[in-house]
């Protein structure tokens, strides 16, 4: 039963470590179950001496029924699972897995991806529970776990990796040490006759494992990878916390479009009709877009850097937010804000234009917002020059190396317009030239996405089209970057713009001298509210749950052109660039691939280094004890872990001599070994019954037979056995490799 209770305890591990790719942890109820469950019926099934396929049946049917309660409640009747149940299930893995390439951790907890989760977690509770009790492989039993904790270390976020690592490995050696003592307890003698120094070996390799594992978590932790574009990073303000890790409001979207749709993220009442604006992205590395910049608090009032032309014509939005279900650290609100009121704390960042607060998240809160909304025409905008502030070119025209088929296509386009903004409409009106709009395209603007986007499929979403537009807009020297935000929504008879995820958006921002940022509108079927002048395209939006109309268009995607990794959003509290922790910049460098292999390396050099050096320290251990019996009994127990590894394991019901003559017969000795190795088991079974010391010429025989014995097994094998034989750690848990 401990071992049981240990081996749950190593499931349980894994199972919080999928908060690192979780948003909440309102996946943790229905995989906490499943767990218990698993290993509950498992043990139950063991218990009345049950067949294991009867066994795997029953605890996997537990853990279905589990999920059908917990995620598929309501397609049971009364609890009972229906055909509908298993159908609506099937669809949600599919979903799950079409989202799984796009998604990025932490994500939504859509019930696909919890389902999915518990499955996991109930298969590996029962694998586990099969390896360790009806196969008695204390060392295969952990596979399964170590199998889904590698996946939520390489896919998961940041949050708490050094802890997810540290405590995994602690609840695996507890598993192995408390398996381990049942195991030794039921075999008999330890080293043929000395249980009690045995089990206090045992329990002091367990104790410098243990200590291992929390210096391994501490150190590696860090190293174990989390795809950082999912995670914001700031600073708060000077006189508040410290580093805080955010989700960004970008990296679901995909599932929020297709899953969470109808769930509504906030109301909004305004006087004028608008694109929310959330934040904007400005760096392109080549395959995703991020942002990185300093907030400051704001005490009310939002003073605008821009140098806009004089009386430019504005129309002033007051705006009242109710936010629900956005799960975002920013603030929505129209461009341009000036000041907000109603929510404290509330951090302004004067590049992007984006509104944050301190807390985890902005639900439930209420505010105000007063927005001063340009009234462009293309008349005016006709008048910006050319030229730009050294720093608006700097920032907002760099770009990695593009492919040169790109940039002839944006000159194509472009050349015949004469101004920045004729450019930047031209641009715009491409993309609704033989472009359609697809939310099945597969997301990324990396090179090759580019191309394809642009040369071959000509379909996308609104992540294409923004992204697109902005890499083609800085090759001709536009400034440009992606806003993200929603659309208006949906006005009802109060006057509330309700506002669900099907409406999240992403749209470019160009930098015209004089005007500020200028959004426009590439993706077809979208058109921005007090913006059809310029941009020549007729305001709309996602209109599939609007009740009010029969129109159905496909579903804007808020994404920021960026690659498969999704973006990262890193606004900072504090002063600059330089507040950024060294420690969260360290492996800046590195894909999340390639700190994976780091950490992997790692982890194989300091296991090719420790786990020989407790072999022999091990085998020094057991000559220490006091008395010439305690060598024999060493070189007996020498012997014998070279004949398991080997593949002739000790019976618990065999005597050292039985033992010999089998090992003898099965390993296909020479007359001289197999002779050294039953002198051998003599001598052994003589010292295990004396205390203290035996005659010198005994110990001098046994010391020969043992090194006869294990040279000729020795000379049986190769040297990748021999190496495969010395990084084996089971020998240090009392594990037979053997069976």
């Amino acid at each position: 039963m401990p071992a049981t209770i240990a081996l749950t305890g190593l499931t349980l591990s894994v199972a919080l470590g999928f908060g690192r790719l979780f948003a909440d942890a309102r996946f943790l109820p229905p995989v906490l179950l499943a767990t218990l469950v698993g290993h509950g019926v498992a043990w139950w099934c063991r218990r009345n001496d049950l067949p294991t396929p009867i066994a795997a049946v029953a605890t996997l049917g537990a853990v279905g029924l589990i999920a059908s309660w917990t995620v598929l409640g309501h397609t049971t009747a009364y609890g009972v699972p229906l055909p509908l149940t298993v159908r609506d299930g099937l669809e949600m893995l599919g979903a799950a897995r079409a989202q799984f390439s796009t998604v990025r951790a932490p994500a939504a907890v859509l019930p696909g991806f919890v389902l999915a989760t518990v499955l996991a977690i109930g298969v590996s509770a029962f694998m586990a529970d099969w390896a360790a009790f009806r196969l008695q492989a204390t060392f295969e039993a952990i596979i399964p776990a170590f199998t889904l904790f590698i996946f939520t270390a390489a896919l998961g976020t940041s949050r708490h990796r050094t802890w997810a690592v540290t405590i995994f490995v602690a609840a695996a050696l507890s598993f192995l040490v408390v398996h381990g003592l049942a195991r030794s307890n039921r075999a008999g003698a330890w080293f043929g006759g000395q249980p009690a120094t045995g089990r206090s070996a045992l329990v002091r390799t367990a104790v410098g494992l243990g200590g291992l594992a929390l210096g391994l978590g501490l150190l590696l932790g860090p190293l174990v990878p989390g795809p950082e574009s999912a995670i914001v990073k700031y600073k708060n303000r000077p006189n508040g916390p410290s580093n805080r890790a955010t989700i960004s409001p970008l990296v679901d979207i995909r599932g929020r479009l297709v899953d969470q749709a109808r769930i509504e993220v906030f109301t909004v009442k305004s006087s004028v009709k608008s694109y929310w604006r959330l934040t904007s992205l400005d760096t392109f590395n080549g395959t995703i877009w991020s942002s990185n910049d300093t907030y400051r608090e704001t005490k009310g009032t939002i003073r605008s850097t821009e140098p806009l032309v004089p009386d430019l014509p504005t129309a002033t939005a007051e705006q009242e937010f109710s936010v629900s279900g956005l799960a975002s650290i920013w603030l929505p609100a129209a461009f341009r804000p000036e000041r907000i009121e109603g929510i404290d704390d509330v951090s302004y960042n004067q590049d992007t234009a984006s509104l944050i607060t301190p807390a985890d998240t902005t639900d439930g809160s209420i505010y105000t917002v007063r927005s001063s909304v340009p009234q462009l025409t293309p008349e005016l905008l006709a008048t910006a020059p050319a030229q730009a502030p050294q720093e608006v070119v700097t920032r907002y025209l760099a770009l990695p190396p593009v492919a040169e088929r790109v940039r002839a296509e944006a000159h194509r386009v472009t050349d015949a317009a004469a101004t920045p903004y004729a450019k930047a409409r031209s641009l715009q009106d491409y993309f609704h030239r033989g472009f359609k709009y697809n939310l099945d395209a597969q997301p990324g603007h990396d090179e090759r996405a580019l191309e394809n986007f642009l040369f071959r499929t000509r379909e996308g979403y609104c992540e294409q089209y923004a992204g697109a537009y902005a890499v083609m807009a800085r090759t001709i020297g536009l400034p440009t970057r992606v806003a993200v935000g929603f659309t208006p929504g949906e006005l009802q008879s109060d006057g509330t713009y309700h506002v669900r995820d099907e409406h999240a958006h992403a749209w470019p921002e160009v930098y015209l001298h004089n005007f500020g940022w200028v959004a426009f509108e590439p993706t077809p079927g979208r058109g921005a509210p007090n913006a059809t002048a310029y941009t020549g395209r007729p305001e709309a939006q996602d209109e599939r749950g609007n009740a009010s109309t029969a129109e159905t268009t496909a579903p804007p995607t808020t994404a920021p052109g960026a690659g498969e990794d999704g973006p990262t959003t890193v606004p900072d509290l504090g002063s600059g660039a330089d507040s950024v922790d060294a420690s969260e910049d360290e492996h800046a460098g590195l894909t999340g691939f390639e700190k994976t292999a780091l950490a992997a390396l790692a982890l194989v050099v300091v296991w090719a280094i420790v786990v020989p050096l407790l072999h022999l320290q091990r085998r020094r251990s057991r000559r220490s004890a006091p008395g010439t019996a305690a060598q024999v009994l060493a070189d007996w127990a020498d012997t014998s872990e070279v004949l398991s590894a080997a593949g002739i394991a000790r019976q618990p019901s065999e005597t050292m001599t039985e033992y010999a003559d089998r090992a003898s017969r099965s390993a296909g000795l020479q007359p001289d070994p197999s002779k050294a190795l039953r002198s051998l088991a003599k001598d052994a079974a003589l010292a295990a019954y004396t205390e203290g010391d035996v005659p010198d010429e005994i110990v001098d025989r046994a010391s020969l037979s043992a090194k006869t014995v294990r040279t000729a097994v020795l000379d049986q094998v190769s040297v990748t056995d021999r190496v495969a034989w010395w990084l084996d750690p089971r020998p240090l848990i009392g594990t037979d490799r053997a069976g």
